[in-house]
C-alpha cells in the first residue's frame, strides 16, 4: 500500500511495506518539507466513498489503515494542511 502525500503543491509517496504508526509519518513530513512542524500539521485523507477522514492519532491513523486494506485499496491519498 502507497501514501500519496500532499502539501501545498508538492507530493510524496510513502510505501507502507511494514509497520508505520501515525507519530512517524507526521516527524518524516515534517523533514521532507523543512518549514514543517509536528504541532503545526494536520493530516487528513481520502479513501474511496470517503470525502474525509481526520488523522488526529494513532487509532485514527492505523483504523484507516485497516480500512483501506479491507476494501482493497493500493493507495490513500493524504493532505498535509496547517492547523488554523
Amino acid at each position: 500500500m502507497m501514501l500519496v502525500c500532499t502539501y501545498g503543491c508538492s507530493t510524496t509517496a510513502i510505501n507502507v511495506a511494514r509497520a508505520l504508526y501515525n507519530s512517524h509519518l507526521v516527524e518524516w513530513l515534517c523533514e521532507k518539507w523543512g518549514e514543517l512542524s509536528t504541532g503545526s500539521i494536520s493530516l487528513l485523507c481520502r479513501l474511496p466513498e470517503i470525502i474525509r477522514c481526520d488523522l488526529d492519532n494513532e487509532e485514527e491513523f492505523q483504523n484507516m489503515l485497516l480500512l483501506a486494506k479491507s476494501i482493497g485499496v493500493q493507495h490513500i491519498e493524504v493532505v498535509v494542511e496547517l492547523k488554523s
